[in-house]
């Protein structure tokens, strides 16, 4: 018979846990055999949250610091497109909130320029809390795909301003 998780559980788990280890050791190794993703999917999320470092991930998973980045960087898509506040544009591959509007590298280097949430939402009076929210989490997420765009497009206003000089 299955039960609902409920969140006392959990507590009760780890108060467990200090009072009867072997047990628990028991029931986690009872429930990684019953789902073997699980414990891959609990140190790729501890990864992401910097409770474990890349190397002890690679070790714990058996795999090198490159596979466990990849896992992690697929984790973060995953979870940005679950959330369902960031999609990639078709043909440009552009991250954009979902509404389609606004890439997220111009969010980003406003937000930059500005230098805190509360004046970006000044910037974007438009956006929700939430979708700010997302697009900072997504340019986290990849950094090097957002420094690319924010560099292409200041290099061409640069271009911009030597052929317009009064612009």
């Amino acid at each position: 018979m299955a039960m609902p998780f409920e969140p006392w559980q959990l507590a009760q788990l780890q108060r467990l846990a200090s009072i009867d280890r072997p047990r628990c050791v028991a029931a986690i190794e009872s429930l990684f055999d019953a789902d073997p993703a699980l414990y891959e999917a609990l140190v790729i999320l501890a990864t992401d949250q910097r409770t474990l470092s890349l190397e002890e991930a690679a070790e714990r998973l058996c795999a090198t610091v490159a596979d466990v980045e990849v896992r992690l960087q697929a984790f973060r898509s995953q979870e940005l497109a679950e959330e369902g506040l960031v999609t990639l544009d078709g043909p440009t591959k552009t991250a954009r909130l979902a509404n389609g509007a606004i890439a997220v590298w111009e969010i980003v280097r406003e937000y930059r320029r500005v230098g805190s949430v509360e004046l970006l939402e000044t910037s974007f009076p438009g956006l929700s809390r939430a979708e700010v929210s997302a697009a900072l989490r997504y340019a986290r997420a990849q950094p090097e795909e957002i420094n690319l765009q924010i560099a292409r497009y200041e290099e061409a206003m640069e271009r911009r301003k030597v052929v317009y000089p009064s612009a």
